[in-house]
């Protein structure tokens, strides 16, 4: 659960930086886009943030990997798999009470938290990696 809100929370606030970037880098004058940069704008609008949501991911999964000392695999493959049931039992909470959402968006949903998911695992890989690499250097003391 803190994981879920931990991604939610640093997602929005990465959302808001991206697009606060974007906006200075038209220096504070609403640009006119033509049809096709418009589009444009929203595909890079939109992967900014994927990438950025996936980046969140794998950083939350370094830390679950550095404070699982001996266990990252287990502690991040847990987490990677609560995550994702939890964003599914949410989205269909969300539907069964009515609120807003459009259930073909579950799909593209499910893709974004799987990867997310991925990440998580793929943090605990690279520390597991790091951890293993440090321990078969040579030690300075004879």
């Amino acid at each position: 659960m803190v994981d879920g809100r931990l991604l939610e929370f640093s997602t929005s606030n990465l959302q808001r930086a991206v697009v606060a970037v974007i906006l200075l880098r038209s220096h504070h004058v609403t640009p006119h886009y033509a049809s096709s940069g418009a589009v444009a704008h929203l595909f890079w609008l939109y992967n900014d943030v994927l990438i950025g949501r996936l980046l969140v991911a794998l950083i939350i999964g370094c830390i679950v990997g550095v404070v699982t000392k001996g266990r990252e695999m287990v502690g991040t493959m847990a987490m990677g798999f609560v995550s994702f049931l939890m964003a599914a039992a949410l989205f269909w909470i969300f539907v069964a009470m009515h609120n807003p959402v459009d259930p073909a968006l579950f799909p593209t949903i499910m893709v974004n938290e799987f990867s997310g998911s991925c990440m998580i695992v793929i943090g605990g890989v690279i520390v597991r990696e790091t951890r293993s690499a440090f321990s078969r250097w040579p030690s300075a003391i004879c």
